[in-house]
């Protein structure tokens, strides 16, 4: 069981329907991923978090596209940006990633800086700092941005 989850989105502007349209179809299509994998094999209960987050890490970079032409007010900010139209910028990617992290049971919350936001996460009793949107910098994903030390965080993005 899953659970109940509770999704804000702040970074839009959207009327409270719009809102909650959004946020339903960001859930519905995060279970649907999340049940694929599982049921696909790639998550088991034999994993380790750091092994269920590199899964989830992995499925975004390889499932989203920065969105360069994404103004304040676009939906990309948005996960639903990100399982709808396969577009998302910094806080689309966090929202979406911290969604499948938490649906796993894995502690986990958004950092930010001036501009930009990423993903620390406790995973097997270690605090780490991981960035999708930077992991989504090429053709495949770059490991380099998943689960960083603190330190090696501060120096790609200091907060």
């Amino acid at each position: 069981a899953l659970g109940d989850l509770t999704l804000t989105f702040s970074a839009a502007e959207l009327s409270p329907e719009q809102n909650a349209l959004c946020r339903e179809a960001a859930l519905s299509a995060a279970i649907t991923v999340h049940d694929r994998l599982w049921d696909d094999g790639l998550l088991s209960e034999e994993m380790t978090q750091w092994e269920k987050a590199k899964v989830y890490y992995d499925w975004i970079c390889e499932n989203c596209t920065y969105d360069f032409e994404a103004g304040d007010a676009s939906l990309s900010h948005l996960p639903y940006s990100l399982f709808e139209y396969g577009t998302a910028v910094c806080d689309g990617y966090t929202g979406a990633y911290n969604l499948f992290l938490k649906m796993e049971g894995i502690q986990c919350m958004a950092l930010s800086n001036e501009n930009h936001i990423w993903t620390v996460a406790d995973l097997d009793g270690s605090m780490v700092h991981i960035d999708t949107t930077w992991g989504d910098s090429g053709s495949q994903p770059n490991d380099y941005y998943f689960a960083m030390t603190p330190e090696r965080s501060w120096r790609e993005h200091a907060w």
